[in-house]
C-alpha cells in the first residue's frame, strides 16, 4: 500500500474525533442509552467491513466506520459516569474503565498476533463480530441511562513477541491510574497530579531516546515502565479538570469536547511520529549497501515494512545497515515527543485547581434515583469557578 498504509490507522482516528460533537449532543437529544447501542452497532459494522475487505481503500473505509463507533463509545462511557458519579468521585471509575482498556491493550497485540499467525489477520476484525453482538445484547437489558424528560419508558498487526514487549508500558499504567484516583478523591487537587505526571512521561520519553541496538530488556522495560507511569497519572484526571468549570447540565457537551480533543491529539500522534519516521528513514536509507533493501525503506515505506521479517530477508552486514536506520529514525521521534511532553508540562503551569463537586445535581441518571441538589458549598464554587473563567 505504500504512504496509504497509515491511513489504516488514521481514517480510524480521523472518524473517531470528527462524530464525537454531533454524538454528544445526540445524547442530550436521543437519550445515553440508545446511542451507545448504536454506536456498538457501527463498531461491529466496520469490524465486518475489515474483515470482509477486498481492498486497500476498503480496509481503510471500514477502519472509518469502525473508528466511528469507537469514538462513539469511549464518549458515552464517560458521559454515563458523569451521570452517575459526582466529579470529585468519578476518578475511581475512570481508573477502572482505564485498567479494563489496559487488559485490552496488553492482550489484544498478543492474541492478534496468535490469530495472524495461524489463522488470518481477517479473524482480528471478525472477533469482533461476536463481542460486539454479546456487548449489545447486554447493554440493551442493563444499560437504564436516560433522559427522564424525553424517555420517560423503559487493532496492528503484530505478532504475539511484539505483543509481549509492550507489556510494561500497558501494564504499569495501571498504577498510575490508582494512585491518582485516589490522591484526586481524597484531596480534590489535580493541577499537581497533572505537573509530576507529566514530567515523568517526559523523562521517559527522553530515555526512549537512549535505546540502541545493544539495549537489554531490562533498560527498554525500565524505560516503558517510567513513561506508563506518568502518563497513567496524566491520562485519567484530565477529563474531571475539564468537566470541574462546567455545569453538571452541561457535562454531555463538555464530554463530548474533550473527546473530540483527545482524539485529534491521537491522529496528530499517530500521523506525525509516522511522517517524521518515514522521512528520516527515507534521508538515511542511503547507507544500505542493499539496493532491494533501499527500495523497500524509501518512498515512506519504513513504517509499513518496520517488523522482523525485514531483517529474516537479508543477511549482514544488511541487517546492521537496517538497524542503525531504524534505531536513528526512531530517536529523533523520540526527541520530538520530549519537545511536545516538555511544552504540555509547562502548561501545566498556568492550570487552575478547580473545585470538583462532590454531589450531582442532574437531570440525567439511573431511573430508580432522583437528582441530587448540589449543597451550598459546591453551588457557590461553581459560581465562583465560572466568574473565574
Amino acid at each position: 500500500m505504500g504512504e496509504e498504509f497509515i491511513w489504516i490507522t488514521n481514517s480510524f482516528f480521523l472518524c473517531c474525533a470528527t462524530v464525537q460533537p454531533l454524538f454528544g449532543q445526540l445524547c442530550n437529544i436521543f437519550g445515553r442509552r440508545w446511542l451507545m447501542l448504536f454506536t456498538i452497532c457501527l463498531f461491529t459494522l466496520g469490524s465486518g467491513i475489515c474483515g470482509g475487505a477486498t481492498s486497500g481503500a476498503m480496509l481503510i473505509a471500514g477502519r472509518g466506520v469502525q473508528g466511528a463507533g469507537s469514538g462513539g463509545i469511549g464518549m458515552n462511557v464517560s458521559i454515563i459516569i458523569a451521570d452517575l458519579v459526582p466529579l470529585r468521585e468519578r476518578g475511581h471509575f475512570l481508573a477502572l474503565i482505564r485498567i479494563l482498556y489496559t487488559v485490552g491493550a496488553t492482550s489484544g497485540p498478543i492474541v492478534g498476533g496468535v490469530i495472524v499467525d495461524t489463522i488470518s489477520w481477517r479473524w482480528v476484525f471478525w472477533l469482533n463480530l461476536p463481542i460486539g453482538g454479546v456487548a449489545l445484547a447486554l447493554l440493551y437489558f442493563v444499560l437504564h441511562v436516560l433522559p427522564p424528560h424525553l424517555l420517560p419508558d423503559r487493532q496492528t498487526l503484530l505478532g504475539p513477541a511484539d505483543g509481549v514487549a509492550l507489556l510494561p508500558m500497558t501494564i504499569i499504567s495501571i498504577p498510575g491510574c490508582a494512585i491518582a484516583a485516589i490522591l484526586i478523591s481524597r484531596t480534590g487537587k489535580f493541577k499537581i497530579l497533572h505537573l509530576v505526571g507529566e514530567g515523568v512521561f517526559t523523562l521517559g520519553m527522553g530515555l526512549f531516546a537512549l535505546q540502541w541496538e545493544g539495549s537489554t530488556t531490562a533498560e527498554w522495560a525500565t524505560y516503558q515502565s517510567i513513561a506508563a507511569l506518568g502518563g497513567g497519572v496524566v491520562l485519567e484526571t484530565l477529563l474531571p479538570a475539564f468537566q470541574a468549570p462546567v455545569p453538571e447540565s452541561d457535562q454531555a457537551a463538555a464530554t463530548a469536547t474533550w473527546a473530540f480533543i483527545r482524539s485529534v491529539g491521537g491522529i496528530w500522534g499517530v500521523s506525525v511520529p509516522a511522517a517524521i519516521f518515514n522521512n528520516k528513514i527515507s534521508e538515511l536509507s542511503h547507507t544500505i549497501s542493499d539496493p532491494r533493501a533501499r527500495q523497500l525503506l524509501e518512498g515512506g515505506k519504513g513504517y509499513q515494512h518496520a517488523s522482523a521479517k525485514l531483517l529474516a530477508a537479508f543477511s549482514e552486514p544488511v541487517v546492521a545497515e537496517i538497524r542503525v536506520v531504524y534505531r536513528e529514525a526512531l530517536k529523533l521521534v523520540w526527541l520530538i515527543s520530549v519537545a511536545f511532553s516538555g511544552l504540555a508540562f509547562l502548561l501545566f503551569f498556568l492550570e487552575r485547581d478547580v473545585h470538583l463537586r462532590e454531589q450531582l445535581e442532574t437531570e440525567y441518571g439511573s431511573e430508580d434515583s432522583e437528582p441530587k441538589a448540589a449543597p451550598a458549598a459546591d453551588s457557590n464554587a461553581l459560581v465562583e469557578n465560572q466568574k473565574a473563567s
